[in-house]
């Protein structure tokens, strides 16, 4: 019950700001570009595809809604919530350190694992909100034509971990910043390294574990509709280990002195 009232305190101090608001409004602005522009491309290609019906099997071109209009979307939109995570996650803890608010959290009759769970899901549901942004596109979509659910469903809950992992990545680094700027710079850095590296050529060895340690290898099979237990319990993992560091960080805090 703790954890779930910090949780919607984190929800409600989102967008009981301009900040959260203005986040959501690039967001939906970015993504609705994003979204309109493969729609375009989409019905462009068909449109050729009917403007040339005999063409030979090597010429004709397998016209599929998820191959050329949800998993490009999606995977577009994964690359988009890497930039967006640093802003929702760099205020939990840094944020009250710098208002002085984090003293009189932790002086609550709350364990720190309470404190760093209830940031986290109410930065999650912050997350999800993003996510519905997409959803709606899809769901506009579906009344005319079917987007492939099974697609649908496995890359959302792609996107779902994929930004858990890297919420919990960004909780730990508010830990141990002085300011949710600082926070927000050192996540988005961090992140932003993570992707390049996963994208690195390497050989066959060394490719699999750049791709495992990226925010967005695992994301790939997902997002192909390919529902597998191995990207999500990667994630899972992911989730588990910066939570623990994000704890380890509070109770730090916690005994140094929350305002030092």
């Amino acid at each position: 019950m703790k954890i779930w009232t910090l949780a919607r305190r984190e929800l409600s101090l989102a967008f009981r700001t301009p900040i959260g608001f203005i986040l959501l409004c690039v967001y939906s602005l970015i993504s609705g570009f994003v979204f309109v522009l493969l729609l375009l491309r989409f019905q462009s290609i068909g449109l050729q595809a009917l403007q040339n019906p005999y063409g030979t099997l090597d010429t004709v071109i397998p016209i599929s809604t998820e191959s050329w209009l949800i998993q490009p979307y999606l995977s577009n939109i994964s690359q988009v919530l890497i930039f967006f995570i640093p802003f929702l996650t760099m205020g939990s803890i840094a944020g009250e350190r710098r208002t002085g608010n984090l003293e009189l959290l932790l002086s609550y009759p709350m364990t720190t694992g309470e404190i760093v769970l209830g940031k986290f899901l109410g930065v999650l549901m912050v997350f999800a909100c993003l996510l519905a942004v997409n959803f709606i596109h899809i769901l506009l979509f579906a009344l005319f034509r079917d987007p492939g659910w099974g697609t649908v469903g496995a890359s959302l809950l792609g996107l779902l971990f994929m930004g858990a992992a890297a919420i919990a990545l960004g909780i730990f680094i508010s830990a141990l910043s002085q300011g949710p700027l600082e926070a927000a710079v050192l996540t988005l850095g961090l992140l932003a390294g993570l992707v390049l590296v996963g994208g690195t050529q390497a050989n066959e060895g060394w490719r699999q574990i750049l791709q495992f340690i990226s925010p967005l290898g695992h994301f790939q099979e997902l997002s192909r509709g390919i529902l597998k237990l191995d990207p999500l319990l990667a994630y899972g993992a992911g989730i588990a280990a910066a939570l623990a560091f994000a704890l380890r960080g509070v109770d730090w805090l916690r005994w140094r002195g929350a305002g030092s």
